[in-house]
Formats: C-alpha cells, structure tokens, sequence
C-alpha cells in the first residue's frame, strides 16, 4: 500500500511539470493533426521477346494514406503518431526485361510511435510497424512482410543512457517456387556515456542479439549474438595535445556459426615539435571458431612532418603477426614513406602536386596443414566491377556466401556464380536472386598451401597533377608497380599480383562542362587491361524554364584480362525539366548502355517521359516509359512500352 501511494504522489509530480512546461488543456484523448490522400492509378504494357512472343498487360487500382498526431492527457506525457497507407493493385506488371525490376503491386503498411515524458531527462520511445508487398509478376512474383516493434529509451545526466529494444520478422515468399524465406532478429542494443575528469570520456556499448533464418527444406539457421566494447579517451597532458584511446572488445557467437572474440586496441598521439607529430597503436585479438584458436598481434608507429604547408612527408612501421592453431603462423614487418608537395603556380593560376611512395615489406607464412581455411572474407557484389576472392587455389566446393549476419546462406547458380580466372575465383550476382545488386556479403572456404613460403615486396608509386586556370584544366600522370622476391614457396601458388601501372589523363572543367580522357596500362600476372577512358558531364538552365543534365562514360578495353580480348562499354543518361508554370512540368529521362566485346554484346535504351501538374490539391501525373535491349550475333531482343497514369488528391 506505501508503494503504491508513493508511485501516485511520483506520477502527480510529473503530471504537475507537464503542466507548467506547456500551457495545454488536459484531456484523456486529444487529436491534434492529421492529413493524407486519396488516389488512383493505371498502367498499360505491351511487350516484345524474340521472334514469337508477345504480350500486354495491365494493372489498375488506388491507395488511401493517413498520418495523425495525437496526445493522451497532455503532451508531455504520452504523444502518438500514426501513420498508415493501403494501396491495392488488379493486374499484372511484366518485368523480366528489365533486370531487378520488382514492382509491388499491392502494399499495406502502418506505423505506429508512441512517445512518452518529453521535458524529463529520461524518455521512452515506444514503436511498431507492419508492411506488406504482394507482386504478381510472372517472373518475380515474391511476397513481402516485415513487422517491427521495439522501445527506446534515453537519459541524460551525468550518465548519458541510450537503450534499445528491437525485434524484426521478415517473411519473403516466392510464389514461383513456393520457396519461403523467413528472417527474425531480436536484439538488445544499449550505449553509455560517461566522464569522470575533465579530459576524459569513457562509452559502453553493448549489444545482444538472435538471428534466426530458415528456407524451408534447405536450411535452418540460428545465431546468438553477445558483444560488450568499452572505450577510453583521455589527455595525459593539461593541454589536451597527447590523446590515448583505448578499446576492450569481447563478442561470442553461438549456434550454426561459432565463435569468440576478444582483444584490446591501445592509439597514443605525440606531438614531438611544431608539424612534427608521433601516433602509435598497439592491438591484441583473439579468435576460436571451429575450435580453432587465432592470436593476432599488430603494432603501427608513424611520423608525420609538414613544412611551409607545402610540403609533408611521413614514415611508417607496420608489424602483424598472425598465429593459427593447426594451420599457419603469419609474420609481417613493413617500412614505408611518402614525401608530397603542393604549390600554387601564380603564373598559370593553378598549382602543381606531387607524391611519391615506396613500401617494402617481409612477408612469411609458415604452413602447418596445407588446407587453409577463411572465414568471413568480405566482398561488395557490384554487377559493374570484378570481383575476385583474395586466395587462390580455392576448393570451390567449400564456398559458402552469406549475408553480413551470417544468418542467410545464399544458393549457388540461383543467386551467385563462381567461375575460375586461372588461379583465382571470380564471384557474380544473378539477376533475379536474393543478392542485390551493391550488396556486401561474407564468403568463407578452404584453399590449398602446398607448401611454406617467405617473400620480400618492394612497391612504389609517383602521381603528378599539374592544374590551370583555376583547375580550368587539369593534367594527371601516375606510374606505379610491385614486385616480389620469393625465397622459399612456388610463386604461382602463393598467388601473388606483381604489376606495373601506368596511367595519365586530362580533365576540363567549368560551370557548365566536365570533360575528361584518361589512359591505363597495367600489366599484372593476374589481371591485365589496357583501358581508354572518357567521360563527360554537363548542365545547367537552357532558359529559366529548361534544365538538362548529361552524363556519359566510355570504357574501352583494348586487352581485357586475356590477350587478344576486348570489351567497350558505353553508357549516356540524360535529364530534362521543363517548368511550363509553377503547377506543371515536364520530365524526360533517356539512357543508352552498350557492351560489346570477347565476352558479353548487347545494346540497350531506355526512356521515360513524365508530365506532372496539381490543380489546387489535386494532383495528375502521367508517364510514358520504353524499353529496347537488343543482344547482336544471338538475333534476340527485348522491348516494351508502356504508360502510367496517377491521380492524387491530399487533404
């Protein structure tokens, strides 16, 4: 009973702050705002495939949209957002000549937010959201549904608090091959804050965690997620020059994957005279997985000087050792510096830059079991770059791509490829799979050692830049290589790649211009080209009613890997705007891609034409979108037009 009594005078103190804070009436519901919208939409498609297929479709419907803006006895106290939108779709959108087309015919979504004691130091943040995406796509007919809820709260005072609570259900349905994706994570995230000095901060960070994924059939997934870090910033001086930093790391992971991880990492900045400073770090990291134990040691100093704002140069010393039970035992010692210097040409009005940089490091790896494996080796799977796995000698059997939470494994020839580059691997995306394109992804497998190895490499490289006119005109010239000297090992089994690059280029550049050209020759044992490079960006108002933008790129590969073998890739995008008032205007979007060469040919355009114009609160917009690939020597091409037709109106 004493209890409850002092909770109520508690909740009438808080009650009373709310009321001087903010002259409000207090009432058990109050709206205070809302909008939305109403609208209706139309799509027509009529599409080419080859020699004998051709269709057309359709898709028609609406959408409704609210968002409201309420409170629960007073503002202060409990403030609500609502927010919520329906918009079914009859009909079916083709996409399958469009590569990661996915266009979501019907969608439901709603959000709910709930804030609780705006004037105190400490807050709570209560919020749930629900969103469904059904398509009815013949090629990607996937089924979307993803529910959030969690709870933040925060307090500030001489401890800054910030916790949070969040669970995550996404269900992903591939209507095509009853395939059924579900993913759930749980987690507890909380940072603390607090200074016990005058120069010091001391942060906590603390994260919990279950990942759960499941593809029916295939695979079952579960991941236990335990990380604490703690980190230091302090001065050792009064006069806050000479930071040290330091960082205690623990994380565990239990279940499909395991592992524990542990270390320290130690930062101490000197200044030791004017411009010329000192900075070292000192770090040990402890790895088990697969009952395997990995000791790291790692240590950097480096001296930095500059002189007359001109000129800088700096010196540095790496040291990495890497202990694996049962596998390897990495030791690596470098040296290098770099001197640079930058001036400004009153003469030309420009400036002149120049930076040299030599490295040499010694390099040894002694092997206990020729099968070494890798675990959690990061990629960023872009369809416009070549992205190769760091090893070679791969067994390509023993590939498994995941996705960063280690959770959802992805499925060979469904979502990626893997295709062999001499003594490396080559991984690519599939259109139409589970990976997106620019997604990152971790990749482990085994790769063979015959045997131990020990190298020295040498490396260098010298860049000049000469500006004009106020960079007007600019001229560049880079020269670069690496080489090895092995001592103990077979080369092309180590998979080192020794090179020499030489590239130079020019780049015109005003308000209304961008032009550049550009050379690269490299000749490396692993992945040689010789590259043209062209580019050409230009905009700005024809009159006050006309905008355009230009953007054009050619990459001209005169050798492409192999001898002999080409690859031009052209690409031009266009924008225009044409304001015929301030109600209305006119939007035009072109593009043009082209790949011709030894391994992939095809031509492709494609356009879209917006006309968008509002009378009072109502709101038209009408599109016109084409679509033309053409793939030569194979006699197939693509193409489709096709019309959209939106109609708004808010309130």
């Amino acid at each position: 009973m004493r209890s409850q009594l002092i909770l109520s005078v508690v909740l009438l103190l808080h009650l009373i702050t709310f009321s001087q804070s903010n002259d409000v009436e207090f009432k058990l519901w109050q709206l205070m705002g809302f909008n939305g919208s109403i609208s209706l939409n139309g799509q027509y498609n009529s599409a080419v495939a080859g020699n004998d297929i051709n269709t057309s479709n359709y898709v028609y419907g609406g959408g409704v949209a609210l968002s409201t803006s309420s409170y629960i006895w007073h503002p202060n106290f409990l403030t609500l957002s609502v927010s919520g939108n329906y918009n079914p779709q009859k009909g079916e959108f083709i996409s399958s000549q469009i590569p990661d087309y996915f266009t979501s015919l019907s969608t439901k979504h709603y959000n709910i937010n709930a804030q609780f004691f705006k004037t105190l130091s400490y807050k709570l943040n209560a919020y749930a959201s629900h969103l469904e995406q059904k398509g009815e796509d013949r090629f990607f007919d996937r089924d979307l549904t993803t529910n959030k809820w969690g709870l933040d709260f925060n307090y500030e005072s001489s401890y800054d608090i910030n916790v949070n609570f969040e669970h995550l259900n996404n269900i992903e349905l591939n209507n095509l091959s009853t395939n059924k994706l579900l993913w759930r994570q749980t987690g507890l995230f909380a940072n603390i804050n607090k200074s016990y000095f005058k120069n010091d901060m001391n942060e906590l960070n603390i994260n919990v965690q279950r990942n759960i994924s499941e593809q029916k059939g295939r695979y079952k997934n579960t991941n236990d997620l335990a990380y604490l870090n703690f980190r230091n910033n302090l001065y050792l001086n009064k006069k806050g020059t000479i930071p040290l930093n330091s960082s205690l790391f623990y994380s565990k992971a239990a279940g499909t994957f395991d592992f524990t991880n542990m270390g320290f990492n130690e930062n101490l900045s000197i200044p030791l005279a004017k411009k010329l400073g000192l900075r070292t770090s000192f770090g040990l990291n402890n790895v088990k997985r697969a009952s395997i134990l990995t000791k790291d040691t790692k240590f950097n100093s480096s001296l930095n000087y500059g002189l007359y704002n001109s000129l800088n140069a700096g010196l540095f010393y790496n040291y990495f050792n890497s202990d694996r039970e049962k596998n390897y035992l990495i030791n690596s010692k470098s040296l290098s510096s770099f001197i640079s210097y930058q001036k400004k040409i009153p003469v030309i009005n420009g400036e002149i830059y120049m930076q040299y940089e030599y490295s040499k490091r010694d390099f040894s790896n002694k092997i206990q079991n020729n099968v070494l494996s890798v675990y959690n080796e990061n990629h960023l799977l872009d369809d416009n770059s070549i992205v190769l796995l760091e090893n070679s000698n791969i067994i390509i059997k023993t590939t498994v791509v995941k996705d960063i939470t280690g959770t959802i494994i992805y499925q060979e020839n469904i979502d990626y490829i893997l295709v062999q580059a001499g003594n490396f691997i080559q991984i690519q995306r599939l259109i139409g799979g589970n990976i997106a394109n620019n997604t990152e992804v971790y990749i482990d497998y085994d790769f063979i050692q015959n045997n131990s190895y020990t190298f020295n490499e040498e490396s260098g490289n010298f860049e000049l830049g000469l500006n004009f006119f106020n960079k007007l005109i600019s001229l560049n010239y880079q020269n670069g290589y690496r080489t090895f000297d092995i001592i103990e090992g077979d080369f092309n089994n180590i998979g080192l790649d020794s090179y020499r690059t030489i590239s130079y280029g020019a780049v015109f550049q005003n308000k209304l211009l961008n032009a550049g050209v550009s050379y690269i020759d490299k000749n490396s044992n692993v992945y040689p080209f010789k590259l043209y490079r062209y580019s050409l960006n230009t905009g700005g108002m024809i009159t006050r009613k006309i905008n355009y933008q230009v953007n054009a790129i050619i990459n001209d590969y005169a050798l492409f890997f192999i001898k002999g073998r080409t690859n031009k890739i052209i690409t031009v995008s266009s924008n225009f705007r044409y304001r015929v008032n301030y109600r209305t205007q006119l939007n035009i979007n072109l593009s043009y891609s082209m790949q011709k060469g030894s391994i992939q040919n095809f031509n492709l355009i494609s356009g879209r034409s917006e006309l968008i114009t509002r009378l009072n609160q109502l709101e038209l917009s009408l599109a016109l979108n084409y679509y033309n690939r053409t793939i030569p020597g194979i006699d197939f091409s693509s193409q489709y037009i096709g019309t959209t037709l939106n109609l708004t109106r808010r309130f």
